[in-house]
């Protein structure tokens, strides 16, 4: 993704999002679940509460993938390693004190859809995608 057209990184991120976004609402299960996904994929929008974390996946992650369409720029670069720096610090004060986000709950929404754990799996592989196109960028 480097060096493409912002709008590439705006699909490629939403998609990312949106696809996050579904596990997550799924682990949510209709208000009877666990916030902890929304939580964790939003970082750090949830800390505005559960509908900035609801709201906030799609666009925290369009973000980004534009962002990293321009990482040839130092204030593009910059402004990524922010996002992202704020990103993974809100993580674990999101599951410290976000509300909803305790891992019991979490943990008996996994027990009753296993599938979830893809969800987990898809957020790992973005992020190691993401450092990817990072590492890329820097070498050209």
């Amino acid at each position: 993704m480097i060096r493409q057209q912002w709008w590439m990184g705006l699909i490629y991120g939403f998609i990312y999002g949106f696809l996050l976004f579904i596990f997550a609402f799924f682990e949510a299960g209709g208000g009877h679940g666990s916030y902890a996904f929304f939580g964790v994929f939003s970082s750090p929008l949830a800390l505005g509460g559960i509908p900035a974390a609801v709201l906030g996946v799609p666009f925290l992650w369009s973000a980004v993938g534009i962002l990293l369409t321009r990482l040839h720029r130092p204030v593009v670069r910059n402004a990524f390693y922010c996002i992202i720096g704020l990103h993974y610090l809100g993580i674990p004060l999101i599951l410290m004190f976000f509300e909803d986000g305790n891992l019991t709950e979490l943990n008996k929404t996994l027990t009753k859809m296993p599938f979830l754990i893809f969800g987990i799996a898809l957020y790992i592989a973005g992020q190691v995608r993401i450092w990817f196109c990072l590492a890329k960028s820097r070498t050209r």
